[in-house]
């Protein structure tokens, strides 16, 4: 197979199947917490979010002239590198990175966007430098459109919520995991890094402080909810709803709302790829894109989502496999 064609292969299954992907992923895993907790979307680590499998060497000619496009456009608006990867990112989830005459309705160009929703004309949005400085927007952009200059604190956004914020995809976290290459190719092209700061490492500690007990822990179980083999993948704190729950280390936030079974749930990202995840909250304190430190609180117990009494399902996740709560804790000199 050539490599311009098995990046076409990749994209295609990781942007048209996008949604029957996830199906089968959720399918697939275990359920955990009070039954049928799956992750909604796909993994993050510091600073790009799940790779597409696919390298820069993987581009043809065309692909690579369309990204040197969107970066040079990019400086000549004085965005940051930050938005040149999520251009590029948008660009392979939308076309392939190819100046496509043909999309969805009569969506058109590298970035797709539709002539009926005024993004300029036909010949105008098959302009990759034209599509380009639409996409960024800003005072010299060709369109009313709002674009990503348009979305405020979009420098602190994940990738897909930036990218999202513009394009108003029907898969939004599908722009996530072209993250990876796009990052490569920014630096392989222009020598500069896509601005994501290390995360911090620091202290560790219990995600909820006074009275609660331990009711489930990692491993085999049989559902509480509706019985049977289960595995969870966490710890449970039974506590009165309301009591606060706090981080448990400094990190970003990477994900906050409604998430299946988890119902309310909080995901933290952590530095060497180790993720704390806080579920069937009453209420949810941070969004998407803060920096916690560890005590920062984040929401407080419930028993949203498949839960049979008030309490805090946290997770702690190793390179997106879960990993036993308090063994962890305890390597950290806690006792929970």
């Amino acid at each position: 197979m050539s490599r311009a064609l098995k990046i076409t292969v990749v994209l295609a299954l990781l942007g048209g199947l996008a949604l029957v992907g996830m199906t089968v992923m959720l399918m697939a895993m275990v359920v955990t917490g009070a039954d049928t907790e799956a992750s909604a979307g796909p993994s993050t680590s510091a600073c790009s979010l799940e790779a597409s499998g696919a390298q820069v060497e993987d581009l043809d000619e065309e692909q690579v002239e369309n990204a040197r496009t969107l970066i040079a456009v990019g400086k000549d608006t004085g965005i940051p590198p930050r938005g040149w990867t999520i251009a590029i990112a948008v660009a392979l989830q939308e076309s392939g990175m190819r100046n496509l005459d043909f999309g969805d309705r009569d969506s058109l160009g590298m970035m797709q966007q539709r002539p009926s929703s005024g993004w300029g004309t036909p010949d105008q949005v098959r302009d990759p430098a034209y599509a380009a400085r639409a996409f960024y927007g800003g005072p010299g952009s060709p369109t009313k459109n709002p674009g990503l200059l348009s979305i405020s604190g979009w420098e602190q956004m994940p990738l897909w919520e930036a990218s999202q914020s513009v394009q108003r995809s029907a898969f939004p976290m599908a722009y996530a995991q072209h993250e990876s290459l796009a990052t490569s190719l920014v630096k392989k092209l222009s020598g500069e890094t896509s601005g994501c700061a290390e995360l911090a490492r620091g202290p560790w500690q219990l995600p909820v402080q006074g009275t609660y007990r331990l009711t489930s822990t990692f491993g085999p179980r049989t559902s509480p909810t509706r019985g049977g083999a289960d595995m969870h993948t966490g710890e449970d704190f039974a506590a009165p709803i309301g009591t606060v729950v706090l981080a448990v280390s400094s990190g970003r936030v990477s994900f906050t709302g409604v998430d299946g079974g988890y119902g309310n749930l909080v995901r933290v990202t952590h530095a060497d790829g180790v993720e704390s995840w806080y579920a069937h909250l009453s209420k949810i304190d941070v969004r998407a894109g803060d920096e916690v430190a560890a005590g920062t609180p984040i929401g407080a117990v419930g028993s949203t989502g498949n839960s049979t009494g008030p309490h805090l399902h946290l997770e702690i996740r190793i390179d997106s496999l879960p990993s036993p709560p308090l063994d962890w804790l305890r390597r950290k000199g806690l006792e929970p």
